[in-house]
């Protein structure tokens, strides 16, 4: 019997700042400080937000945002620890922020 898979597909081909963090070790993630965490949360959003824009010709900002968003929870899922726990509870708005960027409001 096969179980489908339970992590939705990016709509992007992920970034190398997102597979960097997924095979940093253990140890290692534990011991970074909550300022070192915030900002490799941030890079890694901006870095996802940009490959969406260059990967998706015709980008909108709910979709950045959606993709941003699942990155950063699914990623946060899978390694766990207070790393994990800071991407997940970041998703959101650190999505809005990076896609924000890329896709600013239009008036």
């Amino acid at each position: 019997m096969t179980f489908p898979d339970d992590v939705p597909d990016l709509l992007i081909k992920k970034p190398k700042q997102l597979e960097e963090l997924e095979s940093m070790d253990r140890v290692f993630l534990d011991s970074m400080l909550p300022t070192e965490v915030q900002e490799k949360v941030e890079e890694i959003a901006h870095a996802v937000a940009a490959a969406y824009q260059q990967q998706k010709k015709n980008g909108n900002y709910d979709e950045c945002k959606e993709t941003v968003a699942v990155a950063l929870s699914v990623t946060g899922s899978a390694i766990g620890g207070h790393v994990g726990n800071a991407l997940i509870a970041a998703s959101e708005s650190a999505a809005k922020r990076s896609c924000s960027a890329i896709y600013p409001p239009e008036y």
